[in-house]
């Protein structure tokens, strides 16, 4: 998970894990990248506005290191996104979100693997 909410990262994290997931999250573009780069992951969730790299450059990233990675974008900024941004991710979720929504993605994704 990347995102620049501490406190969003902690919820999802929180969530997830209850679930019974191993989660890993960076606070900034730069260190998901680095950790992506060192680990071989299931799914990412990353959230669209960050202010190093925004996650539709976060999400070319990791695209170009693993085109076949599950990518989720969580966005409070839906209006932004282009529609590019729909090639290189699986889901987009428009914050606030019920943390069903969330559940349903992750499950939906991982299960196609």
């Amino acid at each position: 998970m990347v995102d620049d909410d501490p406190l969003m990262l902690e919820l999802l994290e929180r969530l997830l894990v209850a679930d019974g997931h191993i989660v890993q999250s960076a606070t900034n573009g730069r260190d998901g990248v680095v950790i992506f780069e060192k680990g071989k992951f299931d799914l990412v969730i990353l959230d669209y506005e960050m202010p190093d790299v925004k996650g539709d450059e976060l999400a070319l990233m990791i695209k170009a290191l693993a085109p076949d990675q599950p990518l989720i974008m969580l966005t409070g900024f839906p209006e932004r996104l282009t529609t590019n941004l729909l090639t290189d991710v699986d889901m987009i979720i428009s914050k606030p979100f019920n943390p069903q929504e969330l559940r349903a993605a992750v499950r939906k994704l991982l299960r196609a693997q």
